[in-house]
């Protein structure tokens, strides 16, 4: 909406209170550490309104730019990642938590007739690292931060929205969207996220965790693309990402070294 020359988002909403009175607390955390990302205005019952920010939908925007530009607009977007993932969660229950949630989608997926293709092999590749989760920084998490949740304007970038999907957990969590879409539409932006966030090239125990992450969501993924009746447009994400890692037998992806980027 607009007021004179300013512009606000209005964002309505049914029930859950206490979530957007959450959002809006992590919203101006975020502004304390000087984010690009949305301001909070006001939050009303069933209606939060915040700043408006100037651009273009990141996923449209970049496949626009030179390979430089994409790589660049990552590492800018790094930076923000990085201040989300300063916000402490307020207890850590990250191994508990995920493991259970997925021995449910296991349990839920197995029942399906949807499979996919070597998932024996996948379930094996995370079985052996499921340890890995143990001990690892719980902070807030975007959940969803990948190009369509990015904005772009005049080939640079400007900031992050669409904080309603936020949680609490390992901060490589929020990877791996570049995995399950991101690359599909950009490679370089995603080798810039990962070495922007980094300041080069990532130790093994990001790839290790990354790829881990990536293979329990093949399982999520199938499970709500049935309850979604979706299956067939998410398996085609599926088969591309799983293909990336050669049937979860390798944790970097073939698509990092694919691109040639130097870190500057």
């Amino acid at each position: 909406v607009r007021r004179g020359n300013e512009k606000f988002i209005v964002r309505t909403f049914e029930g859950n209170q206490e979530r957007r009175e959450q959002e809006v607390a992590l919203l101006k955390k975020l502004e304390e550490l000087n984010a690009n990302s949305l301001r909070v205005i006001s939050l009303e019952e069933g209606k939060m309104v915040t700043s408006y920010i100037e651009g273009e939908d990141a996923e449209e925007a970049i496949t626009k730019l030179p390979r430089e530009a994409q790589y660049q607009i990552g590492v800018e977007a790094s930076k923000d990642l990085r201040k989300i993932h300063l916000i402490q969660a307020p207890m850590n229950d990250w191994y508990e938590r995920q493991a259970a949630k997925h021995r449910r989608y296991i349990k839920r997926y197995k029942a399906l007739p949807l499979k996919v293709q070597g998932d024996d092999q996948i379930m094996g590749f995370i079985e052996e690292r499921l340890h890995l989760m143990k001990d690892r920084p719980n902070v807030l998490q975007h959940d969803d931060f990948h190009l369509p949740n990015l904005i772009v304007k005049d080939g640079r970038y400007a900031g992050v929205i669409d904080f309603g999907r936020f949680d609490w957990g390992d901060p490589i969590w929020d990877f791996i969207k570049l995995g399950m879409f991101s690359t599909e539409k950009s490679v370089p932006f995603a080798k810039g996220l990962i070495e922007g966030y980094y300041g080069g090239e990532p130790p093994k125990a990001f790839w290790d965790l990354y790829a881990l992450y990536l293979a329990m969501s093949v399982f999520s993924a199938i499970v709500w693309s049935q309850i979604q009746g979706e299956g067939d447009k998410l398996l085609k994400h599926v088969d591309r990402y799983i293909k990336d890692h050669k049937g979860f037998t390798q944790p970097v992806p073939v698509w990092y070294k694919s691109v040639k980027i130097e870190w500057l």
